[in-house]
């Protein structure tokens, strides 16, 4: 696929490896799914298919009590793009939920997306005060640890090293 339809990759195979293995969309499944019914993204959700299962849990976020619940099971299977969607609908639904946008970005940032950083103080759309900030730096921690003991639960074992995300340096400039 061309870069320029990847809205997460630069193009580089080893993020795009990255990408895949973090659950984010390529551009055609994040175009078909983007235009697709609930019905349809639940559809392929159960023939087992992440990407429309966390697009379907995103869509559903503040109707069904269990879609955050989902997305951070999700994250603690090492879902990114889970995290990036429930931090980017925390920080679009109310002033109150900007710290916790921040702290699950974060826990993204933690798990090996440093990109996160790069675009976190414009998702959020307000910045954080240095009391909330730190608030939302300890509630991270602690959401990460949560996550962790989520994986532990599932499998029985420690999650999987963390795999910092691919970033390429352009030093053309």
């Amino acid at each position: 696929m061309d870069t320029a339809q990847d809205p997460f990759s630069t193009g580089h195979p080893e993020e795009r490896r990255w990408l895949d293995q973090h659950g984010f969309p390529n551009g055609a499944q994040w175009t078909r799914y983007q235009q697709a019914s609930d019905a349809e993204l639940d559809q392929a959700a159960r023939a087992g298919d992440t990407v429309a299962a966390t697009m379907r849990d995103a869509r559903r976020l503040g109707v069904d009590p269990k879609a955050e619940s989902r997305l951070l099971a999700a994250g603690a299977e090492g879902d990114l793009f889970a995290l990036s969607l429930l931090s980017s609908w925390k920080a679009g639904t109310h002033a109150a939920g900007i710290p916790e946008a921040y702290a699950i970005s974060r826990v993204a940032e933690m798990r090996g997306d440093l990109t996160t950083a790069l675009h976190r103080e414009m998702m959020l759309g307000a910045r954080l005060s240095g009391e909330q900030r730190l608030l939302a730096e300890a509630e991270a921690l602690h959401l990460n640890l949560h996550l962790n003991a989520l994986y532990r639960q599932k499998h029985g074992v420690d999650p999987p090293p963390v795999e910092m995300r691919p970033y390429q340096v352009d030093d053309a400039r």
